[in-house]
């Protein structure tokens, strides 16, 4: 039996109970339940239908996108989720899913946009991580015990290898090693720090509502209506990429190192904008 996380389950397009069930993004066939850890009781199983039929279609595994075009072609949505179908790598999320779920071993030819070219290597996965529509799975290399996060979108080509023999995880815990971080960079020996930033009056209603981290807090509101937050995380490209979309709205007060960070990235746009 397979089984697919329910947090994967809510993205479907889909706004009935049924069509949540049996339109997954893998597109399994056999058994398949809604799963957060082991097999909840009265989980239900899912297989694939046959268009137009209450009969399971055997022998066949439909697609991400065919299962989005079947959804709709069975109602008519009334939640949209944010997707986008010309991502690519998409392809494949079912086989690096499966060997995940199986413990097998990749084969795998990939590169990064640093690299001058693609370099090929076995890969353990542990994790499938989505962030802002962008997939990349977490694990090691063989021959190395450094865990590193690939893009699907860089992969040029990936195959299960079954004359392989598995690792087991034992260099990070999937369920706790995203509290500290925005995004999904963290390098080794790196730790949270807190973070004071300042956001006026016009951008601090959505920041307070739309936390950039779990761990914000209100320290001060100020009697223009600009809030001063703080949070606590791992400091990543992810997290000043998060910072420069508020543009002039928001301003870092500590710690110093991400102040002078932003400061020269907000100088060097401002740079850019003034050339003829």
């Amino acid at each position: 039996e397979a089984f697919v996380p329910s947090s994967f389950l809510d993205r479907i397009l889909s706004d009935t109970e049924t069509n949540l069930l049996y339109n997954t993004p893998w597109g399994l066939s056999s058994k398949v339940w809604a799963k957060p850890a082991g097999r909840p009781r009265g989980a239900l199983p899912c297989r694939e239908k046959r268009p137009g039929s209450g009969l399971p279609v055997r022998g066949r595994r439909r697609t991400l996108f065919e299962n989005a075009r079947f959804a709709i072609q069975k109602t008519i949505p009334v939640i949209d989720f944010e997707k986008n179908e010309s991502l690519k790598g998409i392809d494949y999320l079912d086989m690096i899913y499966h060997a995940v779920v199986s413990k097998q071993v990749l084969r795998m030819k990939y590169r990064s946009f640093k690299a001058r070219s693609a370099s090929s290597f076995l890969f353990y996965p542990y994790l499938l991580k989505e962030y802002r529509n962008r997939w990349f799975v977490f694990g090691v290399k063989q021959g190395t015990s450094v865990l590193v996060n690939l893009a699907l979108d860089r992969i040029h080509s990936v195959e299960i290898a079954k004359e392989e023999s598995y690792r087991e995880n034992t260099v990070f815990d999937p369920v706790t090693f995203f509290d500290d971080l925005v995004g999904v960079t963290k390098n080794t020996g790196s730790r949270a720090e807190v973070v004071r930033f300042w956001v006026d009056r016009l951008n601090a209603p959505y920041v307070e509502t739309k936390p950039l981290h779990k761990s914000q807090r209100v320290v001060e509101r100020q009697k223009d209506g600009s809030i001063v937050f703080e949070i606590e995380v791992v400091i990543n490209q992810e997290l000043r990429r998060e910072i420069c979309g508020f543009a002039e709205g928001i301003r870092v007060l500590s710690p110093p190192m991400l102040v002078q960070q932003m400061a020269s990235k907000f100088q060097q746009a401002n740079d850019l904008y003034r050339q003829n």
